[in-house]
């Protein structure tokens, strides 16, 4: 079904969201149950019928797994919506520990089939770079889809490097509906929009934390041709993700 939030609004059509933080009490998203339940309601009344939420995993800062992550989702199971699908798997962020999971062939929170994993890297300092290589490598030859968390966000981020990462390593970019909404500045809004002009988008999310990640969406909605260049233009993968007829 398609959503309208005011009379111009350009209509959602994705109804599956990659990318959030909604389980409780694991990371620096959802605090409790009812904050949950909240943030599922707000993306259900954008029009969304689904979620594949991400906790993140850092060793030392977010010290998750799959028992800590489905214990969660258990605790909230009972109160998701009807009508509404939530799945779960991670966001990596891209250390040594990682690393020698993917190198040892351990095994990892994937989503989807063929299976994807959303990572993501630091925000400031360039990550090593043979590191980033043999790692998108090793995923690749495990039959293993790279999903690079946010691009837009990484103050080093160029078109040059992304275009070397998609090019070379197959690697597929999640950009944040807020980084387009200008949440997180103009110098990221600005890349968000040069990366979407490539049409390398290949999926939007919300990357919920809290509601004003929800509200980011209704913003860009109502900017009808941004709206237009995302979801029409722009490859957009995330309704092939889960069947949610």
């Amino acid at each position: 079904m398609l959503t309208f939030f005011r009379r111009n609004a350009y209509p959602l059509t994705l109804e599956v969201d990659l990318h959030s933080h909604l389980l409780p009490g694991i990371d620096d998203g959802a605090s409790s149950e009812a904050d949950s339940i909240a943030l599922i309601k707000g993306l259900m009344q954008l029009g969304f019928k689904a979620a594949i939420t991400t906790p993140h995993i850092l060793p030392g800062y977010y010290n998750n797994n799959q028992q800590t992550i489905q214990n969660a989702y258990n605790r909230i199971k009972p109160l998701i919506p009807k009508g509404f699908q939530l799945h779960w798997a991670a966001e990596y962020y891209l250390e040594d520990t990682l690393f020698e999971a993917v190198k040892n062939d351990k095994p990892l929170i994937t989503f989807s089939s063929p299976p994807y994993l959303l990572f993501e890297l630091p925000m400031i300092i360039p990550p090593n770079q043979h590191q980033l290589q043999m790692f998108l490598y090793l995923l690749r030859r495990r039959g293993i889809y790279p999903v690079l968390a946010h691009p837009e966000r990484y103050l080093y981020c160029n078109k040059p490097w992304l275009k070397a990462l998609k090019e070379e390593y197959q690697v597929h970019f999640q950009l944040n509906w807020s980084s387009f909404a200008g949440r997180y500045g103009e110098p990221v809004r600005k890349m968000a929009i040069e990366i979407a002009k490539e049409l390398w988008v290949d999926f939007l999310g919300s990357d919920t934390h809290h509601s004003a990640h929800i509200d980011a969406i209704r913003q860009v909605l109502s900017r009808r041709s941004l709206a237009k260049l995302l979801l029409e233009d722009n490859p957009l993968q995330n309704n092939l993700l889960l069947d949610v007829s």
